[in-house]
């Protein structure tokens, strides 16, 4: 292989390489982006149901206050003042019907147990265990993309009410990873199609160029051959 092909391959190449890994960098910082602006659009969300949590709480327990001053009692007379309030009620329904990621909204004791949620199923049931969303966000972009389109999960935003500096209820807010690969996956298929063809644009205008650039090099080359050559053909007649 001739030391210009050589040359114009290596160019070619370490190009290619150079646009392929800062292509990758562009689309990791985009799914990064787009699951912190999730993370921080569901965050708000969970704020809005611990705000009518409180409320709620708040006012059915000045209705209808504890029969003593148990644990047992407060913890019914909580609950019992959740399971009533309906614009709680009202407000989770509505997250749930219009929000395209969250997947179910629900509230908890400290202990796990779910008072009030927007699947009926998981009433006074121990909440599953449910990943962090933060946790994703805050890992490598290789789990990121493992989280987003891999197996179909729940992720977990949560928010708690303390009551004498410990946990006393906790708000819940489910975000289903297929939907956040269903919002995801158009413009990352664009992305992945720009940077594949900037990479081979890359690759065909770093080979031009230095098929350009590699020109007198060419020619000083080929003087060279032909003077050995010459050189070669004078020896035997000095001879």
């Amino acid at each position: 292989m001739r030391l210009k092909t050589k040359l114009v391959l290596s160019a070619t190449g370490l190009t290619f390489a150079i646009v392929l890994i800062l292509s990758a960098l562009f689309v990791s910082e985009l799914l990064r982006q787009r699951i912190e602006q999730t993370s921080a659009a569901n965050d708000v969300l969970a704020h809005e149901v611990l705000l009518m949590t409180r409320q709620a709480v708040e006012t059915g327990l000045r209705a209808n206050p504890p029969l003593d001053r148990s644990e047992e009692s407060l913890h019914a007379a909580v609950t019992n003042a959740l399971q009533s309030q309906a614009e709680l009620a009202d407000v989770m329904n509505a997250i749930v019907r219009y929000s395209p990621t969250v997947q179910d909204v629900s509230v908890t004791d400290a202990h796990g147990m779910t008072l009030v949620s927007t699947d009926p199923d998981a009433l006074s049931q121990p909440a599953a265990w449910r990943m962090s969303l933060q946790s994703v966000q805050s890992g490598s972009v290789a789990s990121q993309m493992k989280m987003v389109f891999g197996q179909p999960r729940v992720l977990d935003i949560e928010q708690s009410l303390d009551r004498n500096g410990m946990p006393f209820l906790r708000v819940h807010v489910g975000v289903r990873s297929t939907f956040l690969r269903a919002s995801y996956e158009p413009w990352l298929k664009a992305a992945l199609a720009f940077a594949l063809l900037a990479a081979l644009a890359a690759m065909i205008a770093a080979g031009l160029l230095a098929n350009l650039a590699l020109r007198p090099l060419e020619v000083i080359s080929r003087k060279l051959e032909s003077l050995t050559s010459a050189n070669r053909d004078a020896s035997p007649r000095m001879l």
